[in-house]
């Protein structure tokens, strides 16, 4: 049985990395770190890109609200892992009582 706290660490600092270490929604799991990535990174350079400059208004507002955002959907993800983790265990668990 996969620990479950180790997958909802794993989805908070990885999207979807927690689902695949857990071998729960294996797809779902290899969408969100591919499509994750490549939204932080593009984000990233639109931050850079379009302010230049971290301490002009906007740049700090964009940059707040990427972390922001970011840190909510990891928050979300970690515990969806967690509960699909901990569901996993329980019904193996019964499983293998019968």
């Amino acid at each position: 049985m996969k620990d479950p706290l180790i997958a909802a660490v794993l989805n908070f600092f990885f999207s979807g990395a927690g689902y695949l270490y857990a071998g729960v929604r294996p797809v779902f799991g290899w969408l969100l770190l591919t499509g994750c990535g490549l939204g932080l990174a593009s984000a990233s350079l639109c931050i850079v890109g379009f302010v230049g400059d971290f301490g002009s208004l906007p740049g700090v507002i964009s940059a707040l609200l990427t972390m922001g955002s970011t840190i909510l959907f990891g928050c979300a993800l970690a515990v969806d892992a967690y509960q699909s983790t901990r569901d996993t265990g329980v019904r193996s668990s019964k499983n293998h009582m019968l």
